[in-house]
């Protein structure tokens, strides 16, 4: 379930809620939580969480929890193959601006989020960063959470279970969406 809730001064709170059914859905989810798009011109993001590299749910010991600046070019991290990345956790809140105006993502608990100047679908599709277009648009990820990275040895050892989002468990989320203040 998922209601959107909006405020006299334009910001929209977000909350969702996940209840497992009769069983039968898939034993993990890869991440929980939404994405959006914002005008490409708001490229600057600063948040207040884990960074300044990227994070995840069991790679996030070497980030330090702090208030950070960087471009939507500098969020992004070329793999070799490109993939899921740029992802930053145990954030506050976050504000994509363009200098005079923007929007700030408050999350009702901490969250993650990346942002990404290009789709999903563009990712999935490239072989290669080069392969990546820079789209009119940024596309943000607001998440709950999304799956650990794993790979504790470099022949494919997959994610320690503990770091799988279990879709038999009910999940609750939400943020608030803002206009972004000087």
């Amino acid at each position: 379930d998922v209601k959107y809730t909006i405020d006299g001064s334009g910001a929209i709170h977000v909350a969702a809620s996940y209840k497992p059914g009769d069983g039968n859905h898939p034993a993990k989810l890869p991440r929980f939580g939404f994405t959006f798009a914002v005008p490409r011109e708001l490229n600057d993001v600063a948040w207040y969480g884990r960074g300044p590299h990227e994070s995840y749910w069991d790679r996030k010991t070497g980030a330090e929890l702090a208030v950070y600046e960087k471009t939507v070019e500098q969020m992004v991290h070329n793999y070799a193959k490109p993939q899921d990345h740029g992802n930053r956790t145990d954030t506050r809140h976050f504000t994509l601006s363009n200098g005079s105006a923007g929007v700030t993502v408050t999350g009702d608990k901490p969250l993650s989020f990346s942002v990404w100047p290009y789709t999903l679908s563009d990712v999935k599709a490239a072989s290669h960063p080069i392969h990546l277009p820079r789209r009119e648009m940024n596309t943000v990820f607001v998440d709950w959470k999304i799956i650990g990275v794993g790979g504790d040895n470099s022949w494919g050892a997959r994610t320690h279970s503990g770091y799988y989002l279990k879709s038999n468990e009910p999940i609750e989320f939400g943020f608030r969406i803002a206009p972004a203040k000087d």
